[in-house]
């Protein structure tokens, strides 16, 4: 069986334990760190990540957005009736973390 492993960085952290997000959110940050951890867009509709994530309420994965969208870590655009979502904190892998759409290498 293949194991991945998702590593969060600090600052979503802190933005958990300073009250800008709540636990649902970092759910919902790890699942699209399980999918778009490579900072490109990615096309997921959002009844599909309802399904994924266990049956949340489609208005609770749609309040986690707009936090995520509000602490920096997250960047949705849409485009001709279809939704993009891409993450702007991600750790890629051991050589590469961006931080708000900030890379470090």
């Amino acid at each position: 069986m293949k194991q991945k492993f998702i590593a969060i960085p600090s600052v979503v952290y802190r933005d958990l334990f300073e009250g800008n997000m709540i636990a649902s959110d970092l759910m919902v940050y790890m699942y699209l760190c399980s999918k778009a951890a490579h900072g490109k867009p990615i096309f997921t509709r959002r009844e599909v990540m309802v399904g994924d994530l266990g049956g949340i309420s489609l208005s609770r994965l749609t309040a986690s957005f707009k936090r995520l969208i509000r602490c920096g870590h997250l960047k949705r655009t849409r485009l001709n009736g279809v939704t993009s979502t891409q993450l702007l904190t991600y750790v890629k892998d051991k050589n590469t973390i961006s931080v708000k759409g900030l890379v470090q290498e």
